[in-house]
């Protein structure tokens, strides 16, 4: 497969982002909260967390204050965004910051994937590629998770796990 980029991955739709979308989004305090009592109910002590298309990074410093022995990998394509991450992050310790193109599986050589992860966070980093790159890179997610991990993929507000379904549901009604 060729190395192909989105016509999504451009310095000015970062920009846009950063300045306006992200503080527009509604009950983005309450979506955190529904993620968080997910994934603890999932994965109650996760260790290594990808935020996968992490944008400015919001899902996973949230993650990251609300589990303090986790490592969370934050993974994106756009240099603006990852800056803007990086400046808002305290606990560089327990960080790793990559950019990564998920047009291609390259992106995975950007990522420690020899330690699998516990959860992984989708944003908006899957939902523009072509149907068969989507098919792949679901695949190559779920090889990244250990055998009790969760992939969350916050583009069908729902996770490829039936166990994630009563809390969600309990949480939203």
């Amino acid at each position: 497969m060729t190395d192909k980029k989105s016509k999504w991955q451009t310095d000015e739709l970062a920009a846009t982002f950063l300045r306006g979308v992200r503080g527009a989004i509604p009950a983005a305090g309450l979506q955190l909260e529904i993620i968080n009592h997910i994934i603890r109910s999932w994965c109650p002590r996760p260790r290594r967390i990808l935020d996968l298309g992490c944008g400015d990074g919001a899902i996973g410093r949230f993650l990251l204050e609300q589990n303090p022995e986790t490592h969370v990998i934050f993974a994106d394509f756009s240099d603006p965004m990852l800056e803007a991450a990086k400046k808002q992050i305290e606990n560089k310790a327990r960080t790793t910051i990559v950019k990564a193109d998920f047009s291609s599986e390259s992106w995975l050589e950007s990522i420690d994937s020899q330690e699998p992860v516990d959860v992984v966070v989708s944003g908006f980093a899957i939902h523009h590629q072509s149907d068969q790159r989507k098919k792949e890179l679901y695949r190559e997610v779920f090889n990244l998770l250990n055998a009790s991990g969760v992939f969350l993929n916050l583009e069908h507000v729902a996770s490829a796990t039936t166990k994630c379904g009563k809390p969600f549901r309990q949480l939203l009604h």
